[in-house]
């Protein structure tokens, strides 16, 4: 395998948001749910954005099924909508006035 030069670097998009943004019980249920989780640490997960084409109608039902908030399907959809790769839900991360907020 040739080696890339520094042009040819892959790059990740990421977004950053506070676990303000996830309920307590997300919190529990997404360690477990591991399609969806890359890495869970002490602040929070590393989260997969899906393809667009796999965010329809039914995503955010089918999250909720999981037990998760519809509060998780907002901000994968948005992230899809970005072409966002990563969600980081961190406790240092940034609160946003457009995504629900969860006292926990």
């Amino acid at each position: 395998m040739k080696a890339k030069t520094m042009q040819q670097l892959e790059i990740s998009r990421v977004w950053t948001v506070n676990t303000f943004h996830i309920s307590g019980d997300d919190a529990k249920i997404l360690s477990q749910i591991a399609e969806l989780v890359v890495l869970e640490y002490r602040e929070g997960f590393w989260v997969t954005v899906p393809d667009a084409e796999e965010i329809d109608a039914k995503f955010t039902d089918r999250l909720c099924e999981a037990g998760l908030s519809p509060a998780v399907g907002h901000i994968l959809s948005v992230a899809s909508g970005q072409a966002v790769e990563f969600v980081r839900i961190d406790a240092d991360g940034p609160i946003y006035s457009f995504l629900p907020q969860f006292h926990w």
